[in-house]
């Protein structure tokens, strides 16, 4: 039975466009049980078809279509590259392919990934080599008419790799690709080389080919030699009816023949890893990194007065808790490497995500907000499923991952954090995450359109209404009824095409460390600026075990620690723990809606909501920032109107009081979805969450009747149970993580406290976060405008880099001007000395400053040298000096 050993997904970006499913769907259907993808220089599906083949009996193999040029060190567009199919054996092979695609990224980029021979001989132990297809070396000689260079091509690589080189012929109807065929199979017969036949598939079915045309229109020209015709899954009968009469029936079964003792040659498993966590240096009292967690959360507990608080048993319980969890998981290794960097942080958030709903985390210094004070779940932070899992021995072992601790720190700092991280565990391994970014259905309709010829005003006109919606959520909602009609052509395209992905990116925030080189694991690319990318997402890299981590620089740590550092203070005075957070001053200034500058809180229609449900508490505020979201916030008018008691609500049975009480009955957290799973008495109450926010169905069967059974023990009626079920359906998509909300409530606050009573220095820091972005400082000019912020005259003997607060006065800095930057102001102060005229000081600003021509007429408008003149009189004189 025919295997198929040179296929493109649409991990072969803007060149394939079949999806693991169909590809999965397809193989089955034509009764093969083994396939490989070979996308172009990349890997990034390997562990999504690893997994699809595993659940469906499949064996997937390894594999991938390098470029191969004659020396990689030549950048020089005649330097030719060519195609060639390289699959992988066993776990020797795969490393060694992940070591050539991430050669071919590091060392060989130039237009294309490339490798050369000498590498390739290098890594050539547990791989198996084609030839590949036209783009190949041996058809590209063939088609020059250089049978004998084709013969000397084939014979280097038999010398080298012997059984495991195999000349490829293709399966498709193009006169000049059979008449290549022919050829091939002539010289392999003549040279004892074994052949094989391939599809090199770029799209499953045959008549999706006209998609795929359409597909390869919006990315790019065709490479040379490229042919598209029949590049689809064939079955083997099909294989005998495209090649026989330019081949013998003997030769197509020897061809197929073939492709299965490849395939039974071919024997990797993914290494699909529990969390292989890198290891942190302890203290050698200590035995085990466990001990020393829990050392450690004794030492915060006294640091954070825990055994002062009233209700310090319900600590000790939850401390008692999550150690248990972390421990049969195995993760206190994962806390123990996140504090080792965030220890390095001076400027750090409060929290960010889930993590705020960890105790430990607290009591390690990793977040600074209490779980247990604001109601956050442990459940919600870790996936306490999964203990259910490991104690029926029923875990998969991708299936444990490690929590997400994502952490906030100044931008600047962010850099230090990383330096620290590469220092520690070595460049090679530390590696960005990938992220893919896919043809959404706004993009999708305007790149389709123009490839169909559709005037762009109409395709922009079309998709006026669009954001990041799929095709299939725009058409639901009715957003593209009015042209369907008429557009019938352009959507049948975009139904099809949209959701595929179009390009691999740097992660925001997600690094990996490992413990061995990256690609041990999975191989590297590299994008234009050079950064090192894993071949995969988040979802991929968790699979194999690796360890994410979350960095992210955010601006407003900067404001808040500069304007400690303005007025003498450190973080004590704006620690939550200590500060008054229940300022009816600094509400006042939410209530007003004066909230630019305010983390979270800026924009115009979130300065509606803040005036109409008059915030008067971080309830309030926190409540305000999970609804002012897409979706969510259909909800506002509800949230207001019961709150004033304009709108009348019940609850659907007294036990929902307490959980939805401060929400007026609006499940606006997911918490509270997780304690009404406890209220039901789930075995993991966070599944409730999971299942019905993401609308998993094989979750939401068996939910949905432990809920309705756990609750009618309680006393509920069946159509309380129904309606409770419905109107979690309706609320959960929408649902908010609430410590992420509360713990960005906090920053919100301590930022609107500071500008409440440190207006100039907040405003002083606020403008010098927005160097170079202009549109946000001319925002914030008007803002200290309206807060009657005198700013001070400033000329070229009394000028700042940025704005500078000065016995009490507020100067503006120079590198916030348009065209300006800060290293005038420095330049300008230097210059120290007296200066009789105008003319003067021309001659030691050309030739002692790098002020340009732009920066010295925008300097003389904003009257910087207004001693020796008015401005007009200023610009000619300038304008007469430059001229000679």
């Amino acid at each position: 039975m025919f295997v198929s050993l040179h296929n493109h997904s649409m991990y072969s970006l803007l060149d394939a466009i079949s999806k693991p499913d169909e590809i999965i769907e397809k193989v089955k259907q034509l009764g093969q049980n083994a396939f490989a993808i070979t996308d172009h220089g990349v890997v990034y599906g390997a562990v999504e078809f690893y997994k699809l083949a595993k659940e469906n009996g499949l064996k997937f193999i390894y594999g991938a279509e390098m470029y191969i040029c004659d020396d990689i060190n030549i950048r020089d567009k005649n330097n030719k590259y060519y195609h060639l199919v390289v699959l992988a054996k066993n776990e020797t092979g795969r490393i060694n392919l992940n070591k050539l695609i991430s050669a071919s990224n590091l060392k060989g980029k130039y237009y294309k990934p490339r490798i050369d021979f000498n590498i390739l001989k290098q890594h050539k132990e547990g791989l198996i080599v084609l030839s590949a297809c036209m783009a190949g070396e041996i058809q590209r000689a063939i088609q020059d008419s250089d049978i004998v260079l084709a013969k000397k091509i084939a014979l280097k690589y038999k010398n080298e790799f012997g059984n495991d080189y195999y000349l490829e012929i293709q399966s498709h109807r193009d006169p000049e690709q059979q008449r290549l065929n022919r050829i091939v199979v002539d010289i392999a017969k003549e040279l004892g080389i074994p052949y094989v036949v391939t599809t090199d598939s770029h799209y499953v079915n045959k008549e999706d080919q006209e998609y795929h045309s359409i597909f390869v229109s919006i990315g790019r020209e065709r490479e040379p030699g490229e042919t598209y015709n029949d590049c689809y899954w064939q079955s083997e009968e099909e294989i005998y009816k495209i090649n026989l009469g330019t081949l013998t029936e003997e030769e197509i079964e020897v061809a197929i023949e073939n492709t299965v003792k490849i395939a039974e040659q071919c024997n990797v498993d993914m290494p699909l890893s529990p969390p292989i966590i890198p290891h942190v240096q302890i203290p050698k009292e200590f035995n085990s990194e466990m001990e020393y967690l829990k050392y450690l959360c004794k030492k915060g507990w006294e640091k954070r007065g825990i055994s002062k608080l009233p209700n310090v048993k319900e600590y000790k319980e939850r401390l008692l808790y999550e150690l248990d969890a972390v421990e049969k998981m195995d993760f206190a290794g994962y806390f123990l490497l996140v504090r080792s960097y965030t220890n390095q942080l001076k400027r750090k958030g409060i929290a960010r995500g889930s993590s705020g709903g960890s105790l430990i985390a607290y009591l390690l210094g990793i977040v600074d907000i209490d779980s247990i004070k604001y109601g956050l779940y442990f459940e919600r932070f870790i996936d306490t499923s999964i203990l259910q899992k490991i104690e029926e021995g029923t875990l998969k072992p991708e299936e444990l991952k490690v929590p997400d601790i994502d952490v906030d720190m100044s931008p600047a700092e962010r850099e230090e954090v990383l330096r620290f991280i590469i220092n520690t565990y070595g460049q090679e391994n530390v590696v960005n995450i990938g992220t893919f970014q896919y043809l959404r259905a706004k993009n999708a309709i305007k790149d389709i359109g123009r490839v169909l010829g559709i005037p762009f005003e109409i395709t922009n006109k079309i998709t006026k209404n669009l954001d990041k919606e799929t095709i299939e959520e725009a058409l639901e909602m009715g957003l593209l009824d009015e042209y369907k009609e008429q557009y019938g052509e352009l959507f049948k395209y975009a139904q099809k095409l949209a959701g595929l992905p179009k390009a691999l990116s740097v992660h925001a925030s997600g690094k990996i460390i490992t413990t061995k080189p990256v690609d041990h694991y999975f191989p590297v690319t590299t994008n234009d600026d050079g950064e090192v990318i894993i071949q995969c997402d988040m979802h991929s890299a968790e699979a194999l075990g690796l360890v994410k981590i979350d960095l992210l620089g955010l601006r407003t740590l900067d404001v808040i620690y500069d304007v400690l550092e303005m007025i003498g203070k450190d973080y004590s005075y704006i620690d939550p723990h200590k500060i008054n957070l229940e300022d009816d001053n600094v509400f006042k200034l939410f209530r007003d809606g004066r909230t630019n500058g305010v983390f979270q809180f800026e924009s115009n229609g979130m300065k509606d909501v803040l005036k109409r449900m008059q915030v008067s508490s971080l309830d309030d505020l926190g409540v305000a920032n999970a609804l002012f979201r897409p979706g969510a916030k259909k909800y506002i008018d509800n949230y207001i109107n019961r709150k004033f008691g304009v709108e009348k609500f019940e609850y659907l049975h007294p036990d929902l009081e307490p959980i939805l009480k401060n929400t007026y009955g609006i499940i606006v957290f997911q918490e509270q979805l997780i304690e009404i799973g406890r209220l039901a008495g789930l075995r993991n109450p966070d599944l409730l969450r999971k299942a019905t926010a993401k609308k998993i169905p094989e979750l939401m069967e068996v939910i949905e009747p432990e809920l309705k059974e756990g609750l009618k023990k309680r006393g509920w009626t069946q159509e309380q149970v129904d309606k409770l079920w419905d109107d979690i359906i309706d609320f959960a998509h929408y649902s908010f993580n609430k410590a992420h909300s509360f713990a960005y409530a906090l920053t919100a606050y301590i930022t609107a406290f500071l500008k409440v009573y440190h207006p100039k220095e907040f405003m002083c820091a606020l403008l010098n976060s927005y160097e170079g972005k202009i549109d946000k400082i001319a925002e914030s000019l008007e803002e200290l405008r309206r807060m009657e912020i005198q700013v001070e005259k400033f000329d070229y003997k009394n000028c700042y880099s940025l704005c500078e607060i000065k016995n009490g006065k507020f100067y503006y800095g120079v590198g916030l001007i348009k065209h300006c930057n800060r290293d005038i102001a420095t330049e300008l102060r230097k210059l120290n000395k007296h200066y009789d005229s105008f003319i003067d000081l021309l001659v030691d600003i050309v030739n002692e400053t790098s002020i340009n021509s732009k920066q010295m007429e925008t300097l003389i408008v904003l009257n910087f040298f207004s001693e020796f003149g008015n401005n007009k009189k200023l610009l000619t004189l300038w304008k007469e000096f430059k001229e000679g």
